[in-house]
């Protein structure tokens, strides 16, 4: 039952504020993606955010601190295949 995307114990256990398949999840995104590729970016400065379960800007994992950011930046960069 926790590995079932779309449950509302899995909702409880990440601090989602609603159950969401994944299906919902991937359809979401995707349309929050072609909204702000072809919005008017004159009229509509900021991008669009359309309701997603997990809370903004809080959660279990929180932002890290720019130090962390940067060693975090520098070591995938050490791995990338698309460095340059």
């Amino acid at each position: 039952m926790r590995r079932d995307f779309g449950s509302h114990l899995t909702a409880a256990l990440n601090d989602w504020q609603f159950a969401v398949s994944y299906g919902e999840l991937m359809t979401a995104l995707q349309t929050q993606s072609v909204l702000n590729v072809n919005r008017d970016e004159k009229e509509h400065p900021d991008p669009i955010r359309l309701p997603m379960p997990w809370p903004e800007g809080t959660g279990k994992h929180a932002d890290v601190t720019p130090e962390e950011r940067a060693a975090l930046r520098a070591q995938l960069l050490r791995r990338s295949a698309f460095a340059s």
